[in-house]
Formats: C-alpha cells, sequence, structure tokens
C-alpha cells in the first residue's frame, strides 16, 4: 500500500474513541456523557464540598469533568439537540456545585457568570478551530489536508 493511498475500514479507533460507518454521533455523545457521570462521582465529595471555596472547585471540574465530556469532540458533527444534551448536562452540574436550584429562576448564564466558566458551544468551537488549524498546517499534498 503506497503513501498517498487510505485503507477503507468499516471503523477506527481515535483518540480512544471508536469511529465507525454505522455508530452515530449520538451514541457517542451519550458514551461521553455517561463517561462524565463516572467522573463525576468519583469527584462529588471535592466538588460539591462547600468549605472549598467554589473557585477551586470549578477548577478540578474544568480539569477532570469538561476533559472528560469533551473527548475527541472536534470530531463531532453535532446537531443543537446534542449541543443541547452536553450543555444540559454542564449546567446540571454547575448549578449542583453552585448550589444554585431550578426554582431560584437563576439563568444558566448567571450560573457560569458565577463560576468563571466559558459557555459550552464556546468551547467547542475553539477545539473544532484548533483541530481545523492543525490540519492546514498540514502539507498541501497530506491525506488528512485533502
Amino acid at each position: 500500500m503506497g503513501e498517498d493511498s487510505l485503507e477503507i475500514v468499516d471503523s477506527f479507533c481515535y483518540l480512544g474513541d471508536v469511529i465507525s460507518c454505522g455508530r452515530g454521533v449520538e451514541s457517542v455523545v451519550r458514551d461521553r456523557i455517561s463517561c462524565a457521570w463516572s467522573k463525576w462521582r468519583e469527584l462529588v465529595s471535592l466538588l460539591v464540598n462547600h468549605s472549598i471555596p467554589l473557585e477551586e472547585r470549578v477548577k478540578v471540574y474544568c480539569a477532570c469533568e469538561r476533559p472528560a465530556l469533551l473527548y475527541t469532540a472536534e470530531t463531532w458533527a453535532l446537531r443543537e439537540r446534542l449541543e443541547g444534551l452536553l450543555a444540559s448536562y454542564d449546567h446540571k452540574m454547575l448549578r449542583y456545585m453552585s448550589r444554585v436550584r431550578w426554582q431560584g429562576r437563576i439563568t444558566n448564564e448567571e450560573v457560569r457568570r458565577r463560576c468563571g466558566v466559558e459557555n459550552l458551544d464556546h468551547r467547542l468551537r475553539k477545539m473544532r478551530l484548533r483541530w481545523f488549524g492543525h490540519v492546514k498546517c498540514r502539507d498541501e499534498n497530506s491525506i488528512l489536508r485533502r
């Protein structure tokens, strides 16, 4: 097999995520949310410990939870519904950490502002643009670039 040819396969592993013809992005997103829930259960005693300042707990959340949720997200072709599903998980965790209940009628934007966390949609966009930059820097004849 030459350097410029690709083998055609039904699925392959990229960054620990299986990408396949038959498996849609919805199942991948649900897997990532499940993984993030597992990470949450490991860290819940720290993340909801209100004797620790919120900003410190948010740092842990951004270092452990969000990466578990968004792992390989730069390869996802998301629809609005799936972006909403990810944002819903993120908002739920931020509200839980900051003791903000829905009954208080505080918006998700206000919760994010209090926590000092950027919008998940913006984070996803940055990840995609960073990946695009890597692809764009490749040689013109690179398979990835083409």
